[in-house]
């Protein structure tokens, strides 16, 4: 799988390694079939680490970088609302 970052990604580059590896995440789960998703947290987890065996800390890493990129980046490309 090919995973191409927006511009405005790489000319800011404010961005965490955590926010880095939530969006490669998110893009990786992204299904561009369906007009709606519903995406969780564990979802992103599990996509980065491969099981459901991760520490709370990295949960609450993954929640905050999550919550980071909706805020700080809502004009980048997400194709869908994204709503966890």
């Amino acid at each position: 799988m090919e995973i191409y970052l927006n511009n405005d990604i790489i000319d800011d580059m404010q961005i965490s390694d955590e926010e880095l590896c939530v969006y490669i995440a998110l893009k990786s789960i992204y299904q561009s079939s369906r007009n709606k998703q519903y995406i969780t947290y564990n979802m992103i987890l599990y996509e980065l680490v491969g099981n459901f065996s991760f520490k709370r800390s990295l949960y609450k890493k993954v929640k905050s970088a999550f919550e980071s990129l909706v805020v700080s980046y809502t004009h980048l490309t997400l194709p869908t609302i994204l709503r966890v």
